[in-house]
Order: structure tokens, then sequence, then C-alpha cells
């Protein structure tokens, strides 16, 4: 964890209930293709690195990261199993600290099937008792998700 975004990092600005603050992104790769012929299946994968900060010692949220089109349409989503999860895992949101910016890595696995053009990096951040997205706020976020990037599929 950090006190501070890295440089690199675009800044956002978006709340989620009052539980979970999103200060930044960063995408490494921005464009590509949906397929990857090395890759067993052929989707392309996207990573995104989310900088999280609770807003409460104790509460607990579990981020959704999804690629969609302009029509909320989803194209990949991350894969639980990926470096995500090793973070909470050995970080439980729960033991977050207020004033601590955690670093987040999410790996979407594309659809290959995903036609050419400009997708958003749809965040939204479930309450992990019922499942339902939190509303969001701030001069980055919609009703209950935010748009932390962009990535082209070519």
């Amino acid at each position: 964890e950090r006190a501070t975004l890295p440089a690199y990092a675009h800044p956002l600005d978006a709340h989620f209930g009052d539980v979970a603050a999103l200060h930044g992104a960063y995408l490494p790769v921005q464009s590509g293709p949906a397929t990857d012929k090395r890759l067993h299946p052929p989707s392309n994968w996207v990573q995104v690195i989310l900088y999280w900060e609770t807003l409460k010692d104790g509460a607990d949220f579990r981020p959704r990261v999804r690629f969609t089109d302009g029509y909320g349409q989803v194209y990949g989503s991350e894969e639980t199993t990926g470096r995500e999860a090793l973070l909470l895992n050995q970080h439980p949101v729960v033991t977050w600290k207020t004033g601590q910016i955690w670093e987040a890595l999410y790996d979407l696995n594309l659809n290959p099937n995903t036609p050419p053009g400009v997708y958003n990096i749809e965040v939204t951040v479930l309450d992990p008792t019922t499942g339902n997205p939190l509303p969001a706020s701030g001069k980055d976020a919609g009703a209950s998700w935010m748009i932390a990037g962009h990535f082209t599929v070519q």
C-alpha cells in the first residue's frame, strides 16, 4: 500500500457508497487485438491497475471491473482467480485503514469476438452481503459505476 498515487497513474475522483474511493487507474497497454493466437483459448487479456482507499476502517466492499461498449454491453471481465484475489487474500478489504491507497491489479479477459472500437473499463463496487452495486459519486462517477479508462480493440 502507499499514501499517494504514482505519477504515471491517471487520477480519478469516485466514491462508492460511504465505503470506497477510487483515486486512480493505470492501463499499461491501451490498445490491441481481441485475440492472441499464442494463448489458449485465443482471447486477449487487458491489465488494469486501480488505486483504492477504504473510507471507513473495517468496511468491506467488492470491486468489479468490466470491459463494456458505449451501450453497457459486457465484452470481458476480470477473472476472480487473478492477482487481485492474491492481494485480497493477503490484505482483505476489512483490514484496510483509511488514508492508505491500495494498488490492485485486474486482468480482464476479452471476448475473442469483440469488434474493433473503443471500449470502457467500467468499475462498480458491490456490497458483499447483497451483491448489489453501491451508489457512486464524484466528478468521474455515474449512478453506480465509473469509467476508469478506455481500451481500443484493433
